[in-house]
């Protein structure tokens, strides 16, 4: 069956949006449409990489609905916790999964296997040259996405007077910052990503910039939900620290079952951590890199 418009619909953040994306992928490959949008309340070049159009969040588009079709326009909602009872445990590639595996039946469409739904960025459509003449003058990154989080998945601790110490012991590291909410830091080995790409939004230039960069750390928000894509989740070299409040959410698919093969490194930081137990993670990941 064609479609006259295919609108796919998110209520919530930019990470949320972005774990849909290669749903959302793979739902325009497999049913015809004359044109495809998504409505969320984020900025519409958070998905740039994508052929959608933008739109705006309408009644008919409810939270708690999987797929309403009206005529020869289908609306599907790309929000993970869309059924209640699949977010109980964890909000993580498998509960997706399990949401959109009915999404699909409704749709009469293949679903692929779980690895398939890993997100992809084409960084052919991102602004890559500052980052790119940055990369090839540094060694060691270090990417802090030190955003606030929205979701409450965990506490918005102070981390400047952390990242502060740590440039300060480790002066051959490079932090890189997304966020300036705390005021700048001015130590020579810290630089913010506003600074390096001078564009907004920057979500997917700082992928782009996080696959090479040898520790991610964040709060399982904004950009470190961004950077969990597939060239950073199968490189073993990668490591990855999250603070939150469950462990769960830190990995956000290879914790079911064996680890994949060449899979990188998660670490969690623990829920609600004092300053010392944060740095004393971080100084004992730096170590392994820091040679």
């Amino acid at each position: 069956m064609k479609y006259n418009n295919v609108i796919f619909y998110n209520h919530y953040h930019n990470g949320d949006v972005h774990f849909s994306r290669q749903f959302v992928k793979d739902i325009m490959s497999k049913i015809d449409a004359d044109k495809y949008s998504y409505a969320h309340g984020n900025h519409k070049d958070i998905l740039k990489d994508i052929p959608l159009e933008h739109t705006i969040l309408l009644p008919i588009m409810e939270k708690n609905r999987q797929v309403t079709i009206i005529g020869d326009d289908v609306y599907i909602n790309t929000w993970v916790g869309q059924i209640p009872d699949y977010l109980i445990t964890e909000c993580t590639l498998y509960t997706n999964y399990k949401i959109y595996t009915k999404i699909y039946e409704i749709l009469n469409i293949k679903l692929e296997d779980i690895e398939y739904y890993i997100p992809t960025i084409d960084f052919n459509k991102v602004e890559k040259n500052n980052i790119d003449n940055f990369i090839n003058t540094n060694n060691k990154k270090i990417l802090f996405c030190n955003g606030l989080t929205n979701s409450g998945q965990a506490i918005n601790f102070r981390f400047n007077p952390i990242i502060n110490a740590l440039s300060l012991k480790y002066s051959n590291i490079t932090f890189i910052l997304t966020s300036l909410h705390e005021g700048r830091l001015n130590n020579s080995n810290i630089l913010y990503t506003n600074d390096l790409i001078q564009l907004y939004p920057d979500l997917n230039e700082i992928v782009y910039l996080s696959t090479y960069c040898d520790i991610i750390v964040g709060r399982s928000s904004g950009p470190s939900s961004f950077v969990q894509v597939r060239e950073n989740l199968y490189n073993e070299q990668k490591i990855f620290i999250d603070f939150n409040n469950k462990y769960e959410h830190v990995i956000w698919y290879g914790h079911m079952g064996e680890k994949p093969k060449n899979y990188c490194n998660f670490v969690w930081g623990g829920e609600n951590p004092d300053e010392n137990r944060i740095l004393s993670v971080l100084y004992q990941e730096i170590q392994k890199i820091n040679n």
